[in-house]
């Protein structure tokens, strides 16, 4: 059996349904914010947005060991993006980590709009020492190494 007509894709793909599972009312095959809501930022240089995850509790030990060991500049604001109501795919959150993935850590000290940190491998390696948390220039040199590239198609 041969088959001769040709697949032609779309020219606009519309995506008719949730697969299924529990993320299945998020989980879509686009990008891009859904909602527009503002990004809350705390008195502290460093913003962690994130929520009760594996890697979001892991993200927390750095900063908290630190600050045990009197390192004042580890102080933070944790903010809770609650990823099973699609928080993270609120505007804010979008501008500042277009993956719309957590852990986020957002630093506010190096530039007017912040310097993200959202890999899980860049923000151990920025906070595991104290030097590079109060001097973050070096680290930002280093970002885009660390940090993927930030895939974002809804424009």
């Amino acid at each position: 059996m041969t088959d001769t007509t040709e697949y032609a894709p779309p020219k606009v793909w519309n995506w008719e349904k949730p697969n299924g599972g529990e993320f299945a009312s998020i989980n879509r095959p686009t990008a891009g914010s859904r909602e527009e809501k503002e990004l809350l930022i705390g008195r502290h240089p460093l913003q962690l947005y994130s929520m009760g995850t594996p890697n979001g509790v892991k993200v927390t030990i750095m900063p908290e060991e630190l600050l045990a060991l009197g390192q004042s500049g580890a102080e933070y604001d944790a903010w809770l993006i609650k990823i099973s109501e699609g928080g993270q795919f609120s505007s804010g959150f979008v501008e500042i980590n277009p993956n719309s993935k957590i852990p986020e850590f957002h630093f506010f000290r190096v530039t007017q709009h912040g310097f993200p940190f959202h890999e899980m491998s860049l923000i151990v390696h920025v906070l595991s020492s104290p030097l590079r948390l109060l001097s973050a220039i070096s680290a930002i040199h280093k970002a885009p190494i660390w940090n993927p590239p930030n895939y974002n198609f809804s424009d």
